[in-house]
């Protein structure tokens, strides 16, 4: 069994948690794409009408030996739409798999589990892991952070070095290298 490291990201964070994250574990990291820029403004209309975009990536790099660690953003309290189209192509692979996230929101009593539900659907098992990390806690309480400043963040070699032994401990700890 090897893992490997998939991600995607909107402003650099979760591939930037990936990335060391990969390092830290010996993993192979593989970044999801897209053709073209993203805007804001697209990333509302596919959750508004449930469209998958076109991604730089296929389901030909996972075996059926493979343990998965993905890092995506949750939009509107789902999986980003890019991430969304390539775990769809997965579906019916044989593989372990857990989730991990730095997102701005994610605030629904029921989010945790509802999120869990929906990639066990895509996916056709329950993950591993799932692990949520909010960009609010990664900044000072005082004052309370604006969205602005939760949209403007981004992570530092600091936070990295903060956050990977907890989310390493997290999602189990030993990765098949």
């Amino acid at each position: 069994m090897k893992t490997k490291v998939i991600s995607y990201s909107f402003t650099g964070n979760n591939d930037a948690l990936a990335a060391g994250f990969a390092r830290e574990v010996g993993a192979e990291h593989i970044r999801i794409t897209e053709p073209k820029k993203r805007t804001a403004g697209k990333i509302l209309k596919e959750n508004i009408f449930k469209k998958d975009p076109k991604i730089n990536l296929s389901g030909d790099e996972i075996s059926e030996d493979d343990f998965i660690v993905f890092f995506s953003p949750f939009w509107f309290g789902k999986v980003a739409s890019p991430l969304r189209s390539y775990l769809k192509q997965l579906s019916g692979k044989a593989f372990k798999y857990g989730f991990i996230s730095l997102c701005v929101g994610f605030e629904h009593p029921d989010g945790l589990d509802q999120f869990k539900t929906e990639l066990g659907a895509m996916l056709r098992r329950e993950p591993e892991f799932v692990i949520i990390k909010k960009v609010a806690d990664l900044l000072p309480s005082d004052p309370p952070p604006t969205q602005t400043m939760l949209n403007d963040f981004r992570v530092s070699p600091e936070d990295l070095e903060s956050l990977l032994p907890s989310l390493i401990e997290g999602a189990g700890g030993k990765f098949p290298r």
